[in-house]
């Protein structure tokens, strides 16, 4: 089992790959190959390219949620392809969503609309609930908030479908893939808008789990405070992590907290980086 970091804000030392904001995963296990996510759109074909992984060859690709950094690339990756493919994700991946910065207001969610996307090929599985897509492999749909200190991010706005009014978004859409290996459970993070102590009790929770073996890709711990980025370790150390592996949203200064606490358990998760198990 093997994945490889295609797309990220940072690059693996001597790598040619281009570094965006964003992220994207190639996932190959003996049920077949899988895309996780597919960054903003800048690097997902040449990167792929440049690291020998065939977009050609998955079998379907997963969505951590809707925002552009992880959604942008859907366009390149469906044309370059150029077939039919399930893409496993919530229903709410569509929703229009907003990034403020001070009173500035940017768009933030999926730059095309759905029924493009399908024109291009895409096959959309919207799934709520936990579950088992292939061999070994599950998507955690919607992970339910139940600690006090992960909570919604109030500069990340979504448009309600009820109401039509602009609110704190709630990302019912955030999923992260556990993936089971002969070392134990691996845990593919989008984001972790859900938080990552909270996916991971939800996770562990399915599978009846005590410990994962790795968790790997982006916690949104850039702008946590202290607590919340002291609990994190805490619920790391609580589930026996061997290896973390972080990137994207975590945030150079978070990342070196957790170097620092985590030593050689922990490692840089960038653009052209491979975890073999």
């Amino acid at each position: 089992m093997k994945i490889t970091i295609l797309c990220n804000n940072s690059v693996k030392t001597f790598c040619s790959c281009i570094a965006e904001h964003g992220f994207s995963a190639y996932i190959e296990t003996d049920s077949g190959n899988f895309l996780f996510d597919t960054g903003k759109g800048i690097g997902i074909i040449e990167n792929a390219m440049i690291l020998n992984k065939d977009l050609h060859n998955i079998k379907a690709l997963i969505l951590s949620h809707g925002h552009h950094d992880h959604c942008g690339g859907l366009e390149k990756v469906f044309k370059y392809i150029n077939k039919p493919l399930p893409v496993y994700t919530h229903p709410s991946v569509f929703s229009i969503r907003y990034s403020l910065k001070g009173e500035k207001k940017s768009f933030a969610g999926i730059p095309f609309r759905r029924e493009y996307l399908e024109c291009l090929g895409a096959e959309f599985r919207m799934i709520t609930d936990f579950t088992q897509i292939a061999g070994g492999l599950y998507i955690t749909g919607e992970v339910e908030r139940k600690n006090s200190f992960e909570l919604p991010e109030k500069n990340l706005l979504v448009k309600s479908e009820i109401t039509g009014e602009i609110e704190v978004d709630p990302f019912l859409d955030d999923y992260s893939l556990a993936i089971n290996t002969q070392k134990g459970i691996i845990l593919l993070l989008g984001c972790a808008h859900a938080g990552l102590d909270n996916i991971m009790s939800h996770v562990a929770e399915k599978l009846y789990l005590e410990r994962f073996y790795a968790v790997i890709g982006g916690t949104h711990l850039a702008d946590a405070d202290s607590n919340r980025t002291e609990k994190t370790i805490e619920a790391l150390n609580k589930y026996h992590l061997q290896k973390v592996g972080t990137c994207h949203c975590t945030g150079p200064e978070k990342e070196a907290i957790l170097k620092t606490a985590l030593g050689d358990r922990f490692f840089f998760a960038q653009a052209g980086c491979e975890i073999i198990i």
